[in-house]
């Protein structure tokens, strides 16, 4: 996982880390509100989130599951070390 103030320096880290057949990397924007959800990418692929896709992906995130992607995977597995990408 990667911060930036940069959108394009995260969409050059997740191609550069892309796995074949690995799903989409949701991208996140923080508003003062939060992080909300902006685009997903892979393969030099970006797609813009509409508002009704990010809310699944909340409520996925929340412990339901979004459509084909299947169930979250618990907590544990999801957590990995931030690299500020402004810095590495």
């Amino acid at each position: 996982m990667g911060t930036s103030r940069s959108r394009k320096r995260v969409e050059v880290a997740i191609n550069r880390n892309s796995q074949p057949g690995s799903k989409m990397n949701p991208v996140a924007g923080r508003t003062p509100a939060g992080w909300v959800l902006v685009v997903k990418r892979r393969k030099a692929r970006t797609i813009e989130m509409k508002p009704r896709q990010v809310n699944r992906y909340i409520i996925a995130c929340a412990g339901g599951s979004w459509g084909n992607q299947g169930q979250v995977p618990p907590a544990p597995e999801l957590t990995r070390p931030t690299v500020d990408l402004d810095t590495s």
